[in-house]
């Protein structure tokens, strides 16, 4: 498999905290990263928690895993709702919102998906269906806290 550039979709500073919030697209699925940037807010130094989003393809079988090495591969069916595919993710309307200064919160057409807190290295997506190597499943309780 070819490796795929990653093209940003979103991306949001919070300078009182020094962390930067990159949404990015490979051309096959899409995660949402949380970075801390100490010096320079155009540059992410490192990376502190991640989750995927979306897939741009179908599901797969957790028999394809080992063709997309080294790069993330699409979610599986295993693991992914079947609404982690958004094969027109161009026409969806995201946004990254700050809760509480170190947490950040993705929006699909307005209604909360995605959402990583500093301390906790994978966060969590409505798209996730059980918990693993692509991130956590959503909890509304934990959400709602943080709102």
């Amino acid at each position: 498999m070819e490796n795929m550039a990653p093209n940003i979709l979103l991306s949001s500073y919070n300078d009182e905290k020094s962390l930067y919030a990159v949404f990015e697209d490979n051309g096959e699925l899409s995660w949402l990263y949380l970075c801390s940037s100490k010096n320079d807010k155009r540059i992410s130094t490192e990376v502190v928690g991640d989750v995927f989003v979306c897939n741009k393809v179908d599901l797969i079988e957790n028999t394809e895993l080992d063709r997309y090495k080294p790069n993330l591969p699409p979610i599986t069916k295993g693991f992914g709702h079947p609404e982690a595919v958004c094969a027109n993710i161009d026409k969806i309307r995201w946004e990254l919102h700050w809760l509480q200064d170190t947490s950040i919160l993705l929006t699909k057409d307005q209604n909360p998906w995605a959402l990583i807190s500093l301390g906790e290295n994978r966060g969590m997506c409505k798209a996730i269906k059980k918990s693993g190597p692509w991130g956590n499943n959503w909890h509304e309780q934990k959400y709602r806290k943080l709102k």
